[in-house]
């Protein structure tokens, strides 16, 4: 099985987005397949991004 797992980009200067920091913490249990992606904190870039990756990866 994969998952693909998402979180955002730092924005308004800050240096870290807590969602990207969580995603990056997530530990797969046995027999999973752990997909992560950054994504811009902009709908329309965010959302294609998230697109693409899950028509490369299939999750």
């Amino acid at each position: 099985m994969r998952i693909l797992i998402t979180g955002f980009t730092p924005f308004n200067n800050e240096s870290i987005n807590p969602s990207w920091e969580i995603a990056q913490s997530v530990h797969a249990p046995e027999g999973v397949e752990l997909v992560r992606l950054q994504i811009p904190t902009e709908f329309s870039k965010g959302a294609q991004k998230v697109i693409e990756k899950i028509e490369e990866v299939h999750p």
